[in-house]
Formats: C-alpha cells, sequence, structure tokens
C-alpha cells in the first residue's frame, strides 16, 4: 500500500515543526521526515513529551531525521560535535518511535579530492562507528548519497558498495531520486 510522506527540508525556511505537523495531519500525511535543526528549535518551545504526544494521538507518524551531513573526515573536533548532534538524535528518535536517522556524505572542495577507496575506507569507518552509537537506541542509519561531484559520495553504486560492506541489521541505503 502507498504511503504518503513529507520531508521537512521541501519548506524548511518557510516552516516549523509546528506548523508542519498540523498541516501534515490536516492533509492526511501518513509520515514525516523531521529535520534535525528544525527539531532543535522546536525542542526551545516544546518538549519531547510534546512531540511523543502528537505522535501518539496522529494518524501521522515520524519515519526519519534529516540528517546528519559531512560525515566523513572530520577532524576531531568536527566528530566531537557530529557525535553529539547524532546522539541527540538517537536520544529523541528512541523516544518518538522514530526509525531512521539518514546520514549524508561530506561536501567540500577539499574532501571532493578524496579517491574512491578514501571514500570507501572512511565511510565504512564511519557508519560502523555511528551503527554503534545508535544500535542501543534501535535506531537505524540511511546513507544517502548525493549525485554532484562536490560530495565524496556520490553515486548509489559506491553507497551501495559501502552499505554492503558494512553489512549490519541497522545500516541501510536512501536513494533520493532528487539528490541522484
Amino acid at each position: 500500500m502507498l504511503k504518503l510522506g513529507y520531508n521537512e527540508a521541501t519548506c524548511k525556511e518557510n516552516s516549523s515543526v509546528e506548523k508542519d505537523l498540523e498541516l501534515c495531519e490536516k492533509y492526511g500525511y501518513d509520515y514525516i521526515e523531521l529535520r534535525l535543526d528544525m527539531l532543535k528549535e522546536y525542542l526551545k518551545t516544546h518538549t519531547v513529551d510534546d512531540l511523543k504526544a502528537f505522535f501518539a494521538k496522529s494518524h501521522l507518524k515520524p519515519f526519519a531525521f534529516n540528517s546528519i551531513e559531512n560525515i566523513n573526515f572530520c577532524t576531531p573536533e568536527e566528530w566531537k560535535e557530529l557525535v553529539e548532534l547524532f546522539t541527540f538524535g538517537c536520544e529523541i528518535a528512541q523516544k518518538i518511535g522514530n526509525p531512521y536517522i539518514i546520514v549524508v556524505p561530506t561536501v567540500t572542495p577539499e574532501i571532493c579530492t578524496k579517491n574512491e577507496k578514501e571514500v570507501f575506507e572512511d565511510s565504512v569507518k564511519v557508519l560502523n562507528e555511528l551503527a554503534d552509537i545508535a544500535e542501543p537506541y534501535g535506531v537505524k542509519l540511511s546513507f544517502e548519497p548525493i549525485g554532484d561531484r562536490k560530495w565524496c559520495c556520490n553515486s548509489v553504486r559506491q553507497a551501495l558498495e559501502i552499505v554492503q560492506v558494512v553489512d549490519r541489521d541497522n545500516v541501510g541505503l536512501t536513494v533520493d531520486c532528487i539528490n541522484v
């Protein structure tokens, strides 16, 4: 059966979690892909229990958090910040029944000069480390390649090979036709 989902990135500059929840419920959406940056803003005036209560009484359900970005070739400081955001996402996901967190490869001029072997090795390492963090929360990662050459992992083939080598039950692949 076909399910209708909404990705908050669609209107993120002109909306909020509260507005998106209200409109998705009103218009019969089944799932919502919440953005972590928008969720942090929502939590300034609401609680996780508010969000959990909304989903408990709503037809609308959380589907994924979008996204943990620039996961490759992090400096120690960047990695620390990434892990903090990822752990925050896992904690909230567990509380509200959100099954997935989408993780996205790095995009910088320096990183896109890395060869495919370097990207492969770093991606496998990073996905395993994030999967270790997510596992106790019951959250799954979904690795999303971005088709532009500026991203270090920019093909479905390459991303699938990475996910296959990681070979973990809580690591999968997102194929977004717009981003490929």
